[in-house]
């Protein structure tokens, strides 16, 4: 029996012999699956409160739906979720709250230009700075925008990563379900 290395050795050497150009490399392997949070109760956030109106805790939305957005400046994805979550607050007025997580790194913006931005995306609500990565990490919010739906008691119902057409339809939806509850 020939060991798997040089199986893979004599494979590459007869693919470059056939064709005379090196094989394709090898595809990188999956990045580790990012936490299963839906059912759980959500992570503690420890962020940097910076501007905006609502609850800046998860504890303080207790009893409330809650949108927790991470995104970042250089995101064009999260400016166009901006005025979606801004709807739903103003639309479940008192029902429904949202925590826009900002991961850009604590040295590219200011905390006023991280707010400047937010109000020229059209929110409002309480924004918040990552500024070592915890919250991301400890929500695996990747990639971005990443959205957690929290119910009024704090369990996470519902994950969204990416920006996709049909988002601000599904989210609204998702919202709409939990605020009747």
């Amino acid at each position: 029996m020939v060991p798997r290395v040089r199986q893979a050795a004599f494979a590459a050497a007869l693919a470059l012999t056939a064709t005379g150009a090196p094989p394709a490399a090898p595809t990188a392997p999956p990045s580790a699956p990012a936490p299963t949070l839906v059912g759980a109760p959500a992570p503690a956030i420890h962020a940097k409160p910076i501007g905006g109106s609502g609850p800046t805790t998860l504890a303080a939305t207790r009893g409330q739906v809650t949108g927790v957005e991470f995104w970042a400046s250089y995101c064009p994805p999260c400016k166009r979720s901006f005025p979606r979550y801004e709807e739903l607050v103003r639309d479940h007025h008192g029902e429904v709250a949202v925590l826009a997580i900002d991961v850009d790194p604590p040295d590219d913006l200011t905390d006023a230009q991280v707010m400047q931005l937010v109000e020229q995306y059209g929110g409002s609500f309480a924004v918040l700075r990552d500024l070592d990565g915890a919250a991301a990490t400890a929500y695996g919010a990747s990639p971005i925008p990443a959205a957690f739906i929290i119910d009024k008691t704090g369990v996470v119902r519902h994950v969204h990563r990416g920006y996709g057409l049909d988002e601000p339809q599904k989210v609204a939806a998702e919202v709409s379900a939990l605020a009747a509850r």
